[in-house]
């Protein structure tokens, strides 16, 4: 697996994102993220610019062997205790299912 199809994959995994998703975020279809994923085509730099930015990300955390694929925000989310996270995620959850609710006062 190429360290470009590793990261993806494992960010999408950490991130509970879907194919449709990522190619979404990037601009391309999703027969396209999942040619990426299976090494059968190497992403241009303007998408991974589009999903880098995306996903808060820099573009050397898509490319690069050695840098760190989590954002700073990332790394205090996962040292937060246990039931915070869960409680978080559950949140989370609720708001994509209804996001009129953050517009309700």
């Amino acid at each position: 697996m190429s360290d470009f199809s590793k990261k993806l994959s494992n960010i999408m995994t950490y991130r509970k994102l879907s194919q449709a998703k990522i190619a979404e975020m990037a601009g391309v279809s999703q027969t396209i993220v999942w040619r990426w994923l299976n090494q059968d085509l190497q992403p241009r730099m303007s998408h991974i610019e589009k999903l880098a930015s995306n996903l808060n990300l820099r573009m050397t955390d898509l490319i690069e062997t050695k840098e760190n694929l989590l954002t700073e925000e990332d790394k205090q989310f996962l040292a937060l205790p246990l039931n915070t996270k869960k409680a978080l995620l559950k949140l989370l959850d609720c708001i994509n299912q209804n996001p009129e609710i953050l517009l309700k006062q």
